[in-house]
């Protein structure tokens, strides 16, 4: 998401490492042999400029596949007990923890959530009593980044309680419970309320009653990212990718709890798939009924949404169940199968628009359920960099040769009007790149700073920002020759 390094990183190479971790020896295989998704996931790397990634494939209560791949950018290869922070597949926890707390009577998933949190307050105070447990699990709220988009002053809130007293002043952009928006506070929300509710800060009780239950002693949650390095000692460094190459970057800080927190490695998370796959059972212990698990995976009537709680489900095919986690440096996917009893969750030390983790996602499940090979690896978000280097030096050339044909331009400019054109029409590319965040806001419902933008996506954002800067140089020289001519009376 942001250019911070010059070209000369252009030249560096990736070196791919394989590295190996036993799995369950007597647990059965998945369709395609361990070697053939070995042999996909690294050709996949080498093509989009991913330098790490961990696996897991289970199927029923085994873990069929286990891998790390790459290095960790700290010095280490990719094992599977190498952490990662899993972005938005912590919703999954967080509303985990909320159906506990239902099935234990101390939640009402219809009561309002003021009636827990008295000190959550939105802009309109009449509005508050409507949200209400479950709107806030489905993302239906009306609560949505249009009405309050954090895109983030430096000083993010450290504590839940900080982040849900930031939320009186958010602006409804719906009514409570008609319409789906994403919106990561809901989910902080969440979380100061089991806080609240279980009178101790929210990564304990995960730990206690989650964690601990499931073994997955590798796996933590943090408030903001600047936490996570001193919470996690084996955490990879995280990537953004410029022109094909991935540059080592610390995580955008910001307030992550409850929307995003989570650190875990492939090894655990394997055991949260199993129990998701087993109905909120593993190991003969239940940490949530099978109820409650459908419930989670299943969105609300009514609405037209495929968001569940934490999760989302797709018809396919195959039909899955999952859900993606997107930060400025790290990628991860989480997804269950139904009709194969698999899961599969991958995690990733880099982020950028351009990566094709989709192509990664449906090369799995189809290695997986079908024994079938991909079709492809893509393009490839390595040749989309190469070829946005020729774009950009194309951009370059284009604006020196317009700049050089000023008295041409000057000639040929006839009356006033063709003129004004001429002068106004370059600066149109500046005034598009200016609206990019303001675009994306409209068409995606979601809003982004533009340092979020500049490192999800450095080298399409640094073509853009040239050919703004082309055109204004252009804009302007013509207005400077068309003034100076005026003034000494030769005709335009």
């Amino acid at each position: 998401m942001i250019l911070e390094r010059p070209l000369r990183f252009l030249s560096a190479a990736l070196l791919v490492l394989g590295t190996t971790a036993p799995a369950n020896a007597d647990a059965p295989q998945p369709s395609a042999p361990t070697g053939t998704i070995d042999q996909f996931v690294q050709g996949w790397m080498a093509a989009n400029g991913v330098p790490g990634l961990a696996l897991a494939v289970t199927q029923d209560t085994h873990i069929v596949h286990l891998q790390g791949y790459g290095n960790a950018g700290n010095g280490h290869p990719v094992t599977p007990d190498t952490q990662f922070l899993v972005a938005s597949l912590s919703k999954s926890f967080t509303a985990l923890a909320v159906l506990q707390l239902v099935e234990d009577g101390r939640i009402n998933l219809d009561a309002s959530v003021a009636a827990y949190l008295p000190q959550f307050t939105v802009a309109d105070p009449a509005e508050t009593a409507r949200i209400t447990v479950r709107m806030l699990l489905n993302q239906t709220s009306g609560m949505a980044d249009a009405g309050f988009p954090e895109v983030g002053p430096p000083e993010a809130p450290t504590t839940l309680a900080g982040r849900v007293a930031n939320l009186r002043a958010a602006e409804l952009v719906s009514e409570p419970g008609t319409a789906f928006h994403y919106f990561d506070p809901n989910y902080a929300v969440l979380a100061r309320l089991v806080e609240v509710v279980n009178g101790r800060p929210f990564s304990a009780y995960l730990r206690r009653h989650v964690l601990d239950p499931l073994g997955m002693t590798a796996t933590t949650s943090v408030v903001t990212a600047a936490q996570a390095p001193s919470a996690a000692r084996d955490l990879a460094r995280g990537h953004i990718l410029a022109f094909g190459v991935p540059m080592a970057r610390k995580e955008l800080d910001g307030s992550l709890g409850g929307s995003g927190g989570v650190i875990s490695t492939a090894r655990d998370m394997a055991t949260w798939l199993i129990l998701h796959n087993q109905q909120g059972t593993f190991q003969g212990r239940s940490l949530l009924s099978p109820q409650a698990i459908r419930l989670s995976h299943t969105p609300p009537p009514g609405i037209d949404s495929s968001y569940a709680m934490g999760w989302t489900r797709q018809t396919g095919p195959p039909p899955a169940i999952e859900h993606s986690g997107v930060l400025s440096t790290f990628y991860a996917h989480q997804a269950l199968l139904p009709s194969g009893r698999y899961g599969i969750v991958f995690l990733a030390n880099a982020y950028s628009g351009l990566i094709d983790f989709t192509g990664l996602q449906r090369g799995l499940t189809t290695l997986v359920t079908a024994n079938d090979a991909p079709t492809s690896q893509g393009f490839g978000a390595r040749r989309i960099g190469i070829a946005l280097i020729g774009v950009a030096v194309l951009i370059g050339a284009v604006g020196a040769w317009r700049l050089r044909r000023l008295q041409g331009w000057r000639q040929r400019a006839g009356r006033p009007w063709r003129a004004a054109l001429g002068v106004a029409g370059p600066f149109i590319p500046a005034a598009l790149t200016l609206l990019v965040p303001t675009l994306l806001a409209r068409f995606s419902d979601r809003v982004f700073s533009w340092p979020v933008l500049f490192l999800a996506a450095p080298d399409l954002l640094a073509c853009l920002v040239l050919t703004a800067a082309m055109g204004a140089a252009l804009g302007s020289a013509r207005a400077v020759t068309l003034i100076s001519h005026g003034r000494t009376g030769r005709p335009a």
